[in-house]
């Protein structure tokens, strides 16, 4: 502790670290409609009313002997202030934290952001009172609004910039830059004329009260076509509708980027999570959606080629691979669940994205919402003590296989914050991924419709091959091995090794995209939804 406290008191005069805040006395004159100017004019102009931003602290933080402390080192205020003549006119904005430059530590550095509206007008962006660690990536914040007429109506804000002490050696952060700005600009809502994908996908169940009053299906049984449909269930961020049933009935297919894709759910944020089905190329050659086979999935992929280890079942993992894990948690390269290494699976998914998505025109439709690959115990989740470790070569029975084998209820909810893997931490996420890319999880599939054992080869997720999911099934001590959920080749959940793959297992990628995307199509099998650019 004392070293680490005279490292982090050299940080004190070796850190320079400028956040520059852009968009200084920038004014945005507007309306709902008839945008006649482009994003990237100084002044953007519509019919009527206005927006005028002003930042009362200048244009720059500039944070020179900076040392982790619990208090902030920077903080930068703002107004946002609207003028609209025209009656229940809506001026959206929409506030953004552009990372310009981060050579530090990724999540060394969080914020908070605290919103007032001042004159009671509109909506403001929802305050943050929990840190949102700052990585590589752009991170928005929120859409307010002013409803018109109004004269000079204010909303104010603050951001309060933090690098915390951690008890850690920080030293990796001595001589690095961190740079970012504030981007404020109009929004127009896409969703009001009902276009966008999650409004399209509520209405095939008649909207979202109908669809909760339904209740949840019998999950101890496979889906047939009587309850194929739109059901509701709670995840972290809020309600979920999740589409249950029979590939042919179903109306839940999607084109976006280059790909085909299922839709698994609206996410309780309204982001919809998406798998992998294919590319655009056959789609088009086909004049329908991929069914079965290797075109459906990306490619066959062990989850991790190494298996005797408890860590090997984490999506990421404490320490290299193949070095045995001696404590179940904790922030040390020695911890089984410390995210510090890629799983095989998380290489293949991210050189995937990276080449499928990163710097596309359409990677700005993709969310940043969890992944989980829930690492409890089955006595955590029933409130018994815990009998064995949890790492290295110790058997381990996890949560999912518990809800899956045994009760037969799936959830939504990932208790542990270090298995929700997000690219930004917040109070959901734990930051640790660099690509918004994941696996679907084992009770994602049985409320899909399959179960344990059982084929349901009528179901949308049967292709005819087996895939990996990034749920834990548990390690077993007498043969060392580490497995995880998946589903079978006939549409059946099962267990399986961590190392299975060619003609064994394969990966089909999960994305989310963002709540107000729009889209053309119906959704079915030879009119699938269509993301528009």
């Amino acid at each position: 502790m004392k070293v680490l406290k005279i490292v982090n008191k050299i940080l004190k005069y070796v850190i320079f670290i400028s956040i520059f805040f852009m968009l200084i006395g920038i004014t945005y004159s507007f309306f709902v409609a008839g945008l006649t100017g482009v994003e990237t004019d100084t002044t953007i102009t519509m019919d009527s009313g206005n927006m005028d931003i002003v930042y009362s602290s200048g244009p720059a933080i500039n944070a020179t002997g900076l040392a982790p402390s619990d208090t902030s080192f920077g903080t930068k205020n703002f107004t946002i202030t609207g003028t609209s003549t025209i009656d229940l006119s809506e001026m959206n904005y929409k506030i953004s934290l552009v990372i310009d430059e981060n050579t530090l530590s990724k999540n060394a550095i969080s914020f908070k952001l605290t919103s007032t509206n001042t004159s009671g007008n509109g909506m403001v962006v929802p305050s943050i009172e929990e840190d949102i660690y700052v990585g590589t990536n752009n991170i928005e914040l929120g859409i307010g609004k002013f409803i018109g007429p109004v004269n000079n109506a204010v909303h104010t804000y603050q951001m309060k910039f933090y690098f915390y002490e951690t008890n850690t050696d920080q030293s990796n952060d001595i001589n690095k830059n961190f740079k970012a700005h504030v981007s404020i600009e109009s929004y127009n809502n896409p969703c009001v004329t009902g276009e966008c994908l999650k409004d399209k996908i509520l209405a095939q169940g008649g909207g979202a009260a109908a669809i909760e009053a339904k209740g949840n299906p019998n999950f101890t049984v496979i889906s047939t076509e009587s309850d194929t449909g739109l059901y509701a269930m709670e995840d972290e961020y809020g309600t979920s509708y999740y589409y249950r049933g029979n590939k042919n009935i179903l109306n839940n297919n999607l084109i976006f980027g280059e790909f085909q894709w299922k839709i698994i759910r609206i996410n309780g944020d309204g982001s919809i999570r998406i798998m992998y089905n294919g590319t655009k190329e056959q789609f088009n050659q086909n004049d329908t959606m991929n069914d079965i086979g290797e075109e459906t999935v990306l490619g066959f992929y062990s989850y991790s080629s190494i298996y005797n280890d408890n860590k090997y079942v984490g999506y990421m993992y404490g320490g290299p691979k193949g070095v045995a894990s001696t404590q179940r948690h904790g922030f040390t390269s020695s911890a089984a669940t410390f995210n510090e290494t890629d799983s095989d699976a998380k290489e293949q998914l991210d050189l995937w994205y990276k080449q499928s998505f990163l710097d596309k025109t359409f990677e700005n439709k993709i969310a940043d919402n969890l992944f989980c690959n829930d690492r409890q115990f089955v006595e955590e989740i029933l409130g018994k003590n815990i009998k064995d470790p949890g790492y290295g070569q110790f058997y381990a029975s996890y949560a999912p296989r518990y809800r899956i084998y045994t009760a037969k209820t799936p959830t939504l909810k990932c208790k542990q914050q270090n298995d929700q893997f997000t690219v930004t931490k917040r109070s959901l996420g734990n930051g640790s991924l660099k690509y918004p890319v994941g696996l679907i999880t084992i009770d994602e599939v049985m409320m899909a419709g399959l179960i344990y054992g059982t084929q349901n080869v009528d179901n949308y997720l049967f292709v005819e091959l087996p895939f990996h999911t990034m749920s834990p099934y548990a390690f077993f001590d007498g043969s060392a091995e580490a497995t995880i959920w998946g589903v079978g080749y006939h549409a059946n959940i099962s267990g399986s090794l961590v190392t299975r793959t060619i003609e064994y297992d394969s990966l089909r990628p999960v994305i989310n995209l963002k709540s107000d995307v729009v889209v053309t199509g119906e959704g079915t099998l030879t009119n699938p939804y269509q993301v528009i650019d």
